[in-house]
């Protein structure tokens, strides 16, 4: 029996693993019942449980009536419950899912215990007229009242007297002064570590210092040789599990790169991607050669959602996704955050 992630023990569970996929989030509607669904009326796939499974000595079986009210997402939804679902399959009007039976697997119950639940419904209706009727009675004796509210709070009062004058302050050269320095002087600017502030002959702005990359080679025989120092701007794409840079200049820069277009191939040194295209997007990842290279991918335009807008990316040649040849961002607005990590690429 093929299994796909944690066991299925209830209608719940199914309901449970089918909701965490973006598409069927977005695109489904999903319901348990007790026998025959009815009939979807909005442009949604509609996906229907059977609240208790059909059992063996070994296995519980499951049947899912799916009904598509004109979404064009059908065949996307289906892909996604027989990737999800264990042994997911078809049987003309409906489909099943089936999974081993355990002592954990809720199943119809019997008579006895069916006998026992109306016992329980019968005293909880019991208490619930007992309630009723006390409260009737309350009604026609009459109760306290409740408290009144406290007041509204008082005006505000005056504006507080001018504090002292602080002490002049020293000149400081405006090219070499670090952000953390200079408290009063921020204007709205984001402090980085690495950050100095310069005035551009109109106001004072952040310049970022690179920091910089020593490459160190071991001899055969003792201490080890420093080479020549390469500046390097310190960012997510370097990979500084050896020392080395990557050209250029370390790629994965905090660039921002805007597609318009229905392809885009990820240069080295992109490191965000904006999509804004008015259709479906691939967007092709670059070479992975080393470990951080990191890259976002946003749509920016806000209809991922629609299958006609669907934003692709996939690896170069043979290079996987968290195992996939290519991952989809399916929903407005959404983004995918991609990191290279031991031959593949990592979604974050």
């Amino acid at each position: 029996m093929k299994q796909s992630g944690k066991m299925i023990l209830s209608s719940a569970d199914i309901l449970r693993v089918l909701g965490g996929d973006p598409i069927i989030r977005q695109e489904a509607r999903l319901s348990i019942v007790d026998d025959r669904p009815g009939i979807g009326l909005d442009e949604y796939v509609y996906i229907y449980v059977q609240r208790y499974p059909a059992v063996d000595e070994f296995e519980a079986t499951w049947k899912i009536w799916v009904q598509d009210g004109g979404s064009d997402v059908l065949d996307l939804v289906l892909a996604a419950m027989t990737r999800l679902l264990p042994n997911f399959d078809y049987h003309k009007k409906y489909y099943s899912t089936t999974d081993f039976k355990t002592a954990d697997t809720v199943v119809e119950p019997g008579p006895e215990e069916q006998f026992t639940a109306k016992d329980e419904i019968d005293a909880r209706f019991k208490l619930l007229s007992e309630e009723l009727l006390k409260r009737v009675n309350q009604l026609k004796d009459g109760v306290d009242g409740i408290d009144g509210l406290d007041g509204l709070p008082g005006a505000p009062g005056g504006p507080g007297r001018d504090g002292k004058d602080g002490k002049d302050g020293r000149d400081l050269d405006a090219t070499e002064v670090e952000l953390f320095d200079l408290k009063d002087a921020e204007q709205g600017i984001l402090l980085e570590r690495g950050q100095v502030l310069t005035w551009d002959g109109e106001k004072w702005t952040n310049l970022y210092i690179p920091r910089q990359v020593t490459s160190i080679t071991g001899g055969g025989s003792g201490g080890g040789n420093v080479g020549s120092g390469e500046n390097c701007d310190v960012h997510d794409g370097g990979d500084f599990d050896t020392g080395v840079a990557i050209a250029p200049s370390c790629s994965g820069l905090t660039s921002t790169v805007l597609v318009d277009t229905s392809s885009y191939q990820v240069l080295v040194s992109d490191f965000y991607i904006g999509v804004n295209y008015d259709g479906n997007v691939t967007i092709t990842m670059p070479a992975g050669q080393n470990n951080g290279l990191k890259y976002v991918v946003k749509d920016e335009r806000g209809e991922a959602g629609n299958p006609s807008h669907y934003i692709t990316i996939q690896g170069l040649n043979s290079d996987l996704v968290d195992s996939e040849s290519s991952v989809v961002i399916g929903y407005n607005y959404g983004s995918l955050t991609l990191i290279w990590r031991d031959n593949a690429w990592r979604i974050v």
